[in-house]
């Protein structure tokens, strides 16, 4: 589950633009959020095509959308989408994957260990620790994402190596040529699922703060009606 990530500077977002496009002069990109860490709810720049349509990568655009897909039976917005339940059109995706394809790029993002703990500084409590994953050559990562009016919502699949020991899902972390077959509306479904396997990609895992000690707990007797298969 990728709840936030680092917003890409204006100058590296051009030349994510410029790479993605293939075009040596990336049109100017004024007034979009550049910078800082994006949650739920943030402002973040969105590669797409232009006036918010799809086109092949010759037309692209980069708008502000926010992070997060509103739904009606949720007062939170939902801010991931699983490749295989857009694959399958469950709700609330639909035909997202077809028609709204775009990509977000960013500098890191984050995920919180499922099991490590570290202290907070700004509580001083303790807390599970978090993890930024950069790319290794410290270049932009691109996500695959969908998105509708105004809001987007991060594409996440299995995790790879380099995730797996952290957490149990990993945005979908595309490759510049995989990006430009994402954002290409001739691209059909059938060529889009194998990149579902990210284990050929690379991720660099960086530990927010000092771990605590690991506390061994004792084993507890199984209670009745306990599932478990948690």
């Amino acid at each position: 589950m990728c709840n936030s990530f680092t917003i890409c500077s204006p100058e590296a977002l051009e030349q994510v633009l410029r790479e993605l496009s293939a075009e040596p002069d990336a049109p100017a990109l004024d007034g979009l959020s550049a910078g800082g860490t994006a949650f739920p709810g943030s402002l973040a720049p969105v590669i797409m095509g232009k006036d918010g349509s799809e086109v092949p990568t010759s037309a692209l655009s980069v708008h502000d959308l926010h992070f997060g897909w509103p739904v009606e039976w949720k007062k939170r917005t939902v801010f991931n989408a699983r490749f295989d339940s857009l694959l399958a059109e469950k709700a609330p995706w639909g035909d997202a994957l077809t028609t709204s394809r775009c990509i977000v790029p960013c500098e890191s993002f984050h995920e919180t260990h499922r099991s490590e703990m570290t202290t907070s500084p700004r509580t001083g409590k303790p807390v599970k620790r978090r993890y930024r994953f950069t790319s290794p050559d410290g270049k932009p990562l691109l996500l695959a994402a969908v998105c509708r009016g105004d809001s987007f919502s991060i594409v996440t699949v299995e995790p790879n190596d380099d995730v797996a020991p952290i957490h149990d899902r990993m945005p979908l972390v595309l490759a510049l040529e995989e990006a430009r077959l994402w954002l290409d509306p001739r691209t059909p479904l059938v060529h889009l699922a194998p990149l579902a396997d990210r284990s050929e990609a690379s991720l660099r895992p960086i530990p927010e703060g000092p771990p605590l000690p690991q506390i061994d707990q004792p084993e507890l007797p199984l209670l009745c009606g306990e599932d478990t298969a948690r």
